[in-house]
């Protein structure tokens, strides 16, 4: 949930004041923190199952 709410802070409210290249690199970087945090998950779903 927390996640969730800074994304959408991100998006909403950060995202105004950057310029069309600091917006490219913080997209990027939030999609390979969001592919982290959902590796992470998995991996940590799949021992707790086992």
């Amino acid at each position: 949930m927390v996640l969730a709410l800074s994304a959408v802070r991100l998006l909403a409210v950060e995202l105004r004041v950057l310029s069309p290249d600091q917006r490219i690199v913080t997209f990027v970087l939030a999609g390979v923190l969001l592919l982290l945090v959902s590796f992470l998950y998995t991996r940590s779903r799949d021992r707790t199952s086992s």
